[in-house]
């Protein structure tokens, strides 16, 4: 193995590498199957295209970013690097010569597109290739888990159907535990070196501003900083329009990037921001992709992004030159509908869905069984209106329709003109390299066209002709790009009419080819990823260990110092008004009022004193705390709500519809301690020196993990308190002499689990939980009925956690009466199935039966059907 460190200055100019990639890539010289996360501007790209020099062969990577491939296959060539791409911006020709030229063994790296694995024939032709190891980038695309997911990626796999398993390189800058989990078992990965080199950027300070004039903070936040470049995201091109005009307003250069521009105009944008050295550009997420400007000083979102991923990719980009950089999010409240748009516009609902459906055929006046080939002439306004549905849900339907083969935009008044450019024989060559959805494209229109068609152009009917071969017009479209871009045929398209035609005969929701189901799922974590963003904006915990801690990595010692959160932490009530103050603490008690199961919508609303439907059915206008801020606008009230979520005295679920839950902290601050229960030991029940010793490894062992010091965690003085007090539950925990709340959050659960552990160690001899005090106070729950939500708010655990505790008292051989919690059919279901595959999982039921219930009810019915079953 050659000097790694010569190879990296002759070729790449640096002298030194960045943590972890000299270890990464020895792993991948030695031939191992390899999961890379680093973070954006961590220096990925390197950690294949060393090996991919230095090894015999011609690595192939797998990436998305066409102007990121193009990039850097330039800037390898300029340093003798033989480097090539192949994706859509080449013609047949140049396709097929790089892949000789691939062949040739004379290529060191190749870089392609995911979507040319769709063709067996591509495929086919990479197995000439000595391939050496074949890098994915961007891996997190192939995870459903993931917050860019592409079919297309899950074809990586059938590459080695043709040639022998090389080692595999995953490399992502975002993905959860659970998203690398799901990349190493999507691409079937042997035994992966995992180098996850952190998510941390030291030198990126993270702040989040409830504001209304975003532009003049904008501004302000600019001012900061006297040199380098800013970028600033918006949620719509209008947005992006707005908030550029305002700041050019202000007498300040600005550029501006969206998909609504001209390509021209695009990328003179783009180039300018390049080559100017303190440029600003306001864009929409699709800027920035392959852009490594080093000198970003500002990232600043004035919308919420779709999930935590896209936020920390997208604030990445700043400071990639290792020096101090900000990354701001500017927020207000009404900014959750433009995201909660975009999801049930991807997302919609299967009632709306089958209302559109009808409402096209009912123009159509086509009954059951009847109306395939008919053509409607209503615009997508006309048929939304009809239907009562919005012009932007109508138009998302129509194309999931479409997609689905169900209809196709535009109906003919003409015929189309086709001519075929090549000889029959250099046809036959292109079909056989075409992907798998575009050779029955090019079929057709052989067969709808005579000899004729070698000589001069032709008239086809295509209407017709997909309707015979049951082709999608997007896949139409598609393909007829491609063949005239590779100069296969010449097309001339018919003249259309605003319209739609019918592609197949009506039939029954139950009969549509459409998985309503998988939408749902979809969208019920579009709303999960959405409010996990939500609560980035509002916690008052450090903003760098929250990100740190979504993606599963150790927060480490302490707080930053240099967050929004970190830098208000010493006193942020001081500089309040009173009756931000009293805002603050009303909404505290709102919350614990209606016992923790509204939103902030509803909790506004009570505080203003609103008799809408919700509150009168439920006559919550009784209770402490109506209407005490009647005479506060709406907008200042939740301003306060907000605060009260800034400051960690209220958090918010992250579910389709966040409701808001009292804290630790919180239920401190107004006096209110969680239900207790009825059980509350005098004396200890299980050995205090056996709990205290255990106690004691534990919290060695955190703080080496960590790297603090043993006492930072937890004194011994409050260890024994703890070990003498046994307290059963997190809320009993808090009340203990000497315990703060940030140790109850951070660590209490462990700690916990070591008293409930020797507790029922020390009543083994009855073979039984039920000398187990938390035991006692979870039956007596049940048989009240009590919901899951109930009984964990009671147990103080979360609703998972309460979830667990009942499977390991069903494991342990006692019974509860949960039979009311869930549907009998849902059990007996799961039951015949685990009866059939007794070594089933919580996730094989889930994905294998498709079951509508949460998972937490779930493991109960599991439980519960192991137990009957006694397996």
């Amino acid at each position: 193995m050659q000097n790694l460190k010569e190879i990296l200055e002759k070729y790449f100019g640096f002298k030194q590498f960045k943590p972890g990639q000299e270890d990464t890539i020895r792993s991948i010289m030695g031939g191992k199957d390899t999961l890379v996360v680093m973070p954006t501007g961590g220096g990925k790209s390197l950690c294949y295209q060393i090996p991919a020099l230095l090894g015999e062969g011609t690595a192939i990577v797998i990436s998305p970013l066409i102007a990121l491939m193009q990039d850097q296959v330039n800037s390898l060539l300029k340093s003798n690097f033989p480097a090539t791409f192949i994706n859509s911006s080449l013609n047949y020709y140049e396709i097929s010569d790089r892949l000789n030229y691939a062949v040739s063994g004379k290529l060191k790296l190749l870089y392609i597109a995911p979507e040319r694995l769709e063709s067996k024939q591509f495929i086919e032709a990479l197995a000439n290739i000595n391939v050496s190891f074949i890098a994915v980038d961007e891996a997190h695309c192939i995870s459903e888990w993931g917050h860019d997911f592409r079919p297309s990626y899950l074809r990586i796999n059938d590459i080695f159907q043709y040639m022998q398993r090389v080692p595999v390189i995953a490399l992502t800058a975002t993905a959860t535990p659970e998203v690398q989990d799901d990349i190493v078992k999507s691409l079937n990965m042997k035994d992966a070196a995992r180098f996850i080199k952190g998510f941390d950027r030291p030198n990126l300070n993270y702040h989040t501003i409830n504001a209304s004039n975003k532009s003049e903070r904008i501004i302000r936040q600019m001012a900061k900083t006297a040199t380098g470049s800013s970028i600033i995201y918006a949620g719509t091109r209008k947005r992006v329009d707005k908030f550029a005009d305002e700041i050019k307003a202000a007498g300040i250069k600005v550029y501006r990037y969206h998909a609504g521009m001209s390509e021209f105009a695009r990328r003179e944008q783009m180039n300018g921001f390049i080559n100017d050295d303190d440029a600003i550009v306001v864009a929409t997420n699709a800027f920035g992709m392959g852009i490594d400007k080093p000198n970003v000083r500002n990232v600043i979102h004035v919308d919420y992004t779709s999930t935590l991923e896209a936020y920390y990719q997208e604030a990445g980009r700043a400071g990639r030159d290792g020096e101090a950089a900000d990354c701001t999010l500017i927020y207000e409240t009404q900014d959750y509908f433009l995201q909660e748009f975009f999801i049930k516009s991807s997302y919609p609902e299967k009632n709306n869905i089958i209302n559109i459906y009808n409402t096209i055929y009912d123009i159509a006046q086509a009954t059951q069984g009847s109306g395939m080939g008919q053509s409607i002439y209503s615009s997508v306004d006309e048929i939304a209106n009809k239907a009562g549905s919005s012009i932007i849900i109508a138009r998302s339907i129509i194309k999931l329709l479409e997609q689905n083969k169900l209809l196709m935009k535009g109906s003919n008044t003409g015929f189309a003109k086709i001519k075929l450019n090549y000889d029959r024989r250099s046809i036959y060559d292109y079909y056989e390299n075409l992907s798998d959805d575009k050779k029955p494209v090019l079929e057709a229109i052989l067969r709808s066209v005579s000899s004729e068609a070698f000589r001069h152009s032709i008239d086809v009917d295509t209407v017709n002709m997909l309707s015979k071969y049951n082709l999608s017009q997007g896949v139409f479209k598609r393909a007829l790009r491609d063949f005239q871009i590779a100069g296969v045929i010449t097309y001339i398209a018919p003249q259309t009419a605003t319209g739609i035609t019918l592609l197949a005969e009506r039939m029954s929701q139950d009969n549509m080819p459409i998985d309503f189901d998988k939408i749902d799922a979809q969208r019920d974590l579009a709303y999960k990823k959405l409010n996990i963003v939500m609560r980035y904006a509002t916690t008052g915990e450090c903003k760098r260990n929250y990100i740190l801690e979504y993606f599963g990595e150790p927060a480490g010692k302490g707080n930053c110092g240099r967050c929004s959160s970190c830098t208000n932490a010493a006193n942020p009530v001081t500089s309040m008004t009173e009756k931000e103050k009293f805002l603050i603490a009303e909404s505290t008690k709102a919350v614990a009022a209606l016992d923790e199961r509204y939103g902030r919508a509803l909790v506004r609303d009570f505080l203003k004193g609103k008799r809408i439907k919700r509150i009168n059915e439920r006559r919550l206008y009784n209770l402490s705390g109506f209407a005490v801020a009647k005479d506060i606008p709406d907008t200042e009230i939740m301003s306060g709500i907000n605060s009260a979520l800034h400051l960690g005295f209220i958090t918010q679920t992250a579910d389709m519809y966040p409701v808001l839950k009292l804290t630790l902290k919180g239920r401190k601050r107004i006096r209110i301690k969680p239900p207790k229960n009825d059980y509350s030991p005098s004396q200890p029940i299980a050995d205090i020196n056996s709990i205290y010793d255990k106690f004691k490894s534990l919290r060695d062992s955190l703080a080496k993990d960590i790297g603090i010091q043993a006492r930072g965690i937890i004194t011994d003085r409050t260890m024994r308190v703890l070990s003498k007090s046994q307290p059963q539950t997190l809320s009993e925990m808090i009340d203990v002499r000497g315990v703060s709340s940030a140790f109850v959050e951070n660590f209490g659960a462990m700690f916990l689990d070591i008293i409930i552990d020797e507790i029922n160690a020390t009543n083994d001899n009855t073979n039984s939980s039920i000398h187990n005090p938390l035991f006692i106070n979870l039956s007596k729950l049940l048989s009240e009925q009590k919901s899951l939500n109930q009984i964990a708010s009671a147990l103080a655990l979360t609703k998972a956690d309460t979830a667990r505790l009942i499977q390991e008292i069903f494991e342990s051989g006692d019974s509860l009466a949960v039979d009311y919690l869930f549907d009998n059919s849902i059990y007996e279901q799961v039951k015949a199935y685990l009866s059939k595959e007794p070594r089933a999982i919580l996730k094989d039921v889930k994905s294998t039966l498709n079951i509508r219930s949460t998972l937490p009810i779930l493991r109960i019915i599991i439980a519960k059907a192991r137990a009957e079953l006694q397996l």
